[in-house]
């Protein structure tokens, strides 16, 4: 599984978050940042290519109906919490090992997850692909720490890069 793609992603949206004014988007211009159209009318090969460039990318398929266009799938990654890490085992230490009987359970991390939704359809000799991708952060019961939609162009330009080469892949092989 390709965990490289996760990581750069996790880490631009956190470098992201902490930039201040980070552009707004409209409806218009979030819609054309995520939709990408194809020069060939055939859906399923299109599509084909959809999923073999985010499985590349190692994400895990939700939900896929090819005939229907659709598709949801994810992304996950636990992130160590490297301080509260750090205070466990220093306090471990100084407490010759007592420390370590309340740390069954402890919280070390945050799972990061990205979560992609999409469809692709057929317009006249084009083929269209809209994705939706969204960072979640949950905690290790399960709820939602944070979710935030990814609104950076450069991201959805390197996911559409992806797919024109397994399109490419997927035309010629």
């Amino acid at each position: 599984m390709n965990n490289k793609f996760l990581t750069i992603s996790i880490t631009a949206l956190i470098l992201l978050g902490c930039a201040s004014g980070s552009p707004k988007y409209s409806d218009v211009e979030l819609r054309e940042m995520q939709t990408r159209d194809f020069s060939t009318n055939n859906k399923v090969e299109v599509y084909k290519s959809v999923v073999n460039a985010l499985q590349d990318e190692g994400f895990q398929l939700q939900l896929s109906d090819s005939a229907a266009g659709v598709l949801t799938a994810q992304s996950s990654e636990i992130t160590p919490n490297k301080g509260k890490i750090a205070r466990a085992t220093v306090l471990t230490v100084l407490t010759n090992g007592l420390w370590a009987l309340t740390l069954p359970g402890a919280e070390f991390g945050i799972t990061n997850t990205i979560s992609v939704s999409g469809n692709v359809t057929s317009i006249d000799k084009q083929t269209r692909v809209r994705l939706n991708f969204v960072h979640e952060q949950r905690n290790k019961e399960n709820r939602l720490v944070k979710s935030d939609a990814i609104v950076d162009p450069k991201f959805y330009r390197e996911v559409f890069i992806k797919i024109e080469k397994s399109l490419f892949l997927e035309q010629n092989l």
